[in-house]
């Protein structure tokens, strides 16, 4: 037998792989019907199925139901009222909204459809009964619906272009500019900001500190500091990504990072400064556990309005 050149692709040919058998079940059953002498889809089984259960649907609430497209439904809906194993009619109570309900034909056929999908189940279940497919095909349908294909792919993507570092001088004038930036876009600058950002290794590196940077090729596009402030305590600041980059995790990336080099070097707490307005940057620091404490009154920055602390989990 000839090597599946689709199966020597493993997972970059998953989709196609489930779409080769559905054309393949579905050509099968088109024949069967066609043997069968019956004017029917492979697919049109759900709808009848449906429709038995909730007598009256709009294409919208069938869609939402098998989890399929809008376009799909139609698709099948209109080959459906064609065979006139469906009709269409105004709801009662929203003439604007068209409901589908099986004809009397459809009534008629699905005693015979009944029994033929019936051995259909028999047919399937001798033909999977030495696997576990049915468990493991929900399986991805739920892995799938956490996390899209669009989502992972591009998450893989862009930690497969964009590395991070720890800090060396060469990075030193690029992490400065990304912070001046939005610095300047949403505050102003502060004496405080200047003295870390014009210097950042007499002020960070050479203080117990540490400076992590994300690299695009050989370009600086994200970065965040932690400053120590005491044995137990570090500060986290300065996190800043490039416009033209946000929105590709790599903020979420940096604070994974800055979160596990602080618990390397032996800090029990993260504390950080910001301002509220800063609403995507709260929403991180949320999404990883920081809370919400008394601001101090000392704070060197006039922008910040609140405080937040993460308590690192032990080694």
């Amino acid at each position: 037998m000839e090597n599946d050149f689709l199966q020597e692709m493993g997972y970059m040919a998953l989709a196609t792989r489930l779409k080769r058998l559905s054309d393949k079940m579905t050509h099968s059953g088109r024949q069967m019907y066609k043997e069968l002498g019956m004017d029917m889809e492979p697919n049109w089984f759900v709808v009848f199925k449906i429709l038995q259960k909730y007598p009256q649907l709009s294409v919208v609430e069938i869609a939402k139901k098998i989890h399929f497209s809008h376009p799909s439904v139609v698709s099948m809906v209109k080959k459906m009222i064609a065979s006139g194993y469906l009709v269409s009619r105004s709801s009662p109570s929203d003439m604007r909204k068209q409901l589908l309900v099986l004809t009397p034909k459809a009534h008629q056929k699905l005693p015979e459809f009944e029994i033929l999908w019936e051995a259909g189940v028999i047919g399937i279940s001798e033909t999977l009964k030495n696997t576990n497919f049915m468990e493991e095909l929900s399986d991805l349908e739920n892995a799938f619906e956490k996390t899209s294909f669009k989502s992972s792919t591009l998450k893989a993507l862009y930690k497969k272009q964009i590395s991070l570092a720890t800090f060396q001088d060469k990075y030193a004038r690029d992490f400065g500019k990304l912070n001046y930036e939005w610095l300047e876009k949403y505050f102003e600058v502060e004496a405080h900001d200047s003295e870390m950002l014009d210097n950042p290794k007499a002020y960070i590196i050479d203080k117990g500190g540490e400076i992590i940077v994300a690299i695009d090729g050989t370009k600086m596009i994200g970065t965040v500091a932690l400053l120590k402030i005491n044995n137990d305590v570090v500060e986290l600041a300065k996190m800043a990504v490039t416009e033209g980059y946000q929105g590709k995790r790599i903020g979420v990336r940096l604070m994974e990072k800055a979160i596990a080099c602080a618990q390397e070097m032996g800090f029990k707490t993260i504390m950080l400064e910001s301002n509220r307005k800063l609403t995507p940057a709260l929403t991180l620091y949320r999404k990883f556990g920081f809370q919400e404490v008394a601001l101090n009154p000392n704070t060197p920055y006039k922008r910040a309005d609140i405080k937040m602390e993460l308590e690192i989990p032990t080694v």
